[in-house]
């Protein structure tokens, strides 16, 4: 998303502020720069790479912002604050003190935004290692169905540590390749409990909305740079 509007991004110690859509879609915004801010939403199905050219390629939407409609979630993030802001200057963080003054809510848990946590996430723990083995797998290899872990892959680039847990069993690969997609459902599993409905949280009017007709132009612009569907 991209900030439209005479005021800079700011953002705090933790990164990141809660986010709420439009269609009432609740995830994390986390600003990247003065004008950029990358929103994650929780889905339990979400295409995550196309093939493209013979390389994958994520699955990124691209838009901007109604004017101004960024100084809500700067605001959010000066209310979160747990003990630093960070701005351009002075005077981008002068308008939000106030904010900031007031004792800070504690550090939210994933799980308040609707990501996956506790016992609901462990069948899922290696879905990232699976898809970076896909990733490094060209799209025109008839055998990217079972989703193995290349570890050598994992590897490669930056990763986490890795914990393997010798009590669980082996659970299905949540990825699958549909078409020229690949694609992440994350199911449940009987006996485990699921959590998937964030917790009612109170926002500031922050949204990825754009002006009118301005989201195709846009578009369009953003996909002379970068890759877009």
């Amino acid at each position: 998303m991209r900030s439209i509007g005479n005021q800079s991004l700011i953002t705090n110690d933790l990164g990141f502020a809660g986010h709420r859509t439009p269609d009432r879609e609740v995830g994390v915004a986390v600003p990247l720069d003065q004008t950029h801010i990358l929103g994650v939403l929780p889905k339990r199905v979400r295409t995550v790479a196309f093939a493209r050219d013979g390389e994958w390629w994520p699955s990124i939407e691209h838009v901007e912002l109604r004017p101004g409609n960024h100084i809500g979630l700067n605001r959010q993030l000066a209310d979160d604050a747990q003990r630093f802001m960070f701005g351009p200057d002075e005077a981008a963080l002068g308008r939000y003190l106030e904010s900031a003054r007031t004792p800070a809510p504690p550090a939210p848990e994933p799980g308040f935004f609707g990501f996956l946590m506790g016992a609901a996430a462990v069948p899922h723990e290696f879905t990232w290692h699976r898809l970076v083995a896909a990733l490094a797998t060209p799209p025109s290899d008839s055998q990217l169905t079972t989703f193995e872990i290349d570890w050598k892959a994992v590897a490669g680039g930056w990763h986490p540590d890795v914990v393997l847990p010798l009590n669980l069993p082996a659970f299905p690969s949540a990825l699958a390749r549909v078409d020229d997609e690949l694609r992440v459902t994350l199911y449940d599993v009987p006996g485990v409990p699921h959590a998937w409905a964030p917790a009612a949280v109170t926002l500031h009017p922050y949204d990825r909305g754009v002006n009118g007709g301005s989201q195709i132009a846009a578009r369009n612009q953003l996909c002379q740079e970068l890759p877009c569907r």
